[in-house]
């Protein structure tokens, strides 16, 4: 991988994803979801390399990402919801801290919605924006993994 490569240059056979979404406002999390299925697909993803995992609410995400990365059996988590403000803040803090901890990339797609729900509407670019690109990050961040580690390895073994 070079530098300035995007997910549209990077390949991705032999990679599986995990999403964790929500059931609260799942109106909203569904077209997050679908627009990041749409970004996988697009970059080759096979549907079958997918595994959806459906939390009770945002506040159970931390966990389920932690444990999904760290099965070593995805390639990269990707998270989707949507809630309140303050409560996203802390789920950003605690997939970070999630990610921070494991081998595989977790990605962030949470989206604070705005405190009247007929404004819910008016947020559906964003989510369709966010869920794309969350797919795009999860499959650059895996390559770029990829990456490192075959040099290092590489380097471990280079005769000189």
């Amino acid at each position: 991988m070079t530098i300035g490569q995007t997910a549209e240059h990077i390949r991705t056979t032999h990679q599986r994803y995990c999403i964790i979404i929500t059931r609260e406002n799942s109106d909203l999390t569904k077209i997050m979801l679908h627009h990041t299925m749409d970004a996988l697909h697009l970059h080759e993803v096979l549907q079958e390399d997918t595994t959806i995992l459906e939390v009770p609410s945002l506040k159970e995400m931390p966990f389920t990402a932690h444990a999904a990365s760290n099965s070593k059996h995805y390639s990269a988590v990707i998270c989707l919801g949507a809630s309140a403000d303050a409560l996203c803040s802390e789920v950003e803090r605690m997939i970070i801290q999630a990610c921070l901890q494991s081998p595989a990339p977790v990605v962030s797609g949470i989206v604070a919605l705005p405190g009247k729900p007929d404004t819910h509407a008016m947020i559906e670019k964003e989510l369709i924006s966010r869920g794309s690109t969350a797919a795009e990050t999860a499959i650059e961040m895996v390559n770029i993994l990829r990456s490192i580690r075959i040099e290092t390895i590489q380097d471990e073994y280079s005769i000189d």
